[in-house]
């Protein structure tokens, strides 16, 4: 399955991957999830904190196809993190990591301009699909 969609992402022949930021201040978590987006194709970019990739982002006229930012981080948090990425790329699709669902509202969520929220005990396959579907809803 995970070749099937790694090709309808990539398309046929087609040589760009899809590029991908990964917010998470677990070393070990972000690492893991680093290492299986390459392995399926993407570009990936990874760091360790919102402001890290608030800085990024604020000297860049290039925004990624998807970031994926974990809630709970010192300093600025998942929500505010995302909130800050909006107004910067409002159109980039963000997903929400968390280790427990219930610690986030899903409305400010929401507000907050998240797509998906998601567990970080999250099988990679499935965030392969949602990381397809932020894709599709992006170029829509």
């Amino acid at each position: 399955m995970i070749n099937n969609l790694t090709h309808s992402i990539l398309g046929k022949g087609q040589q760009k991957s899809h590029h991908l930021f990964v917010v998470d201040d677990d070393q070990f978590v972000r690492t893991s999830f680093v290492r299986r987006l390459r392995r399926d194709g993407y570009h990936v970019d990874e760091f360790e904190s919102g402001e890290s990739v608030i800085e990024c982002l604020t000297h860049t006229q290039d925004s990624p196809d998807v970031i994926i930012v974990d809630f709970k981080m010192p300093g600025l948090n998942g929500l505010e993190t995302t909130k800050r990425i909006r107004q910067l790329f409002p159109f980039v699709p963000v997903i929400l990591l968390t280790a427990y669902l219930g610690a986030i509202n899903e409305d400010e969520a929401a507000h907050a301009g998240v797509f998906k929220i998601l567990t970080k005990t999250i099988d990679l396959e499935f965030l392969l699909e949602m990381i397809h579907h932020a894709i599709e809803h992006q170029q829509q």
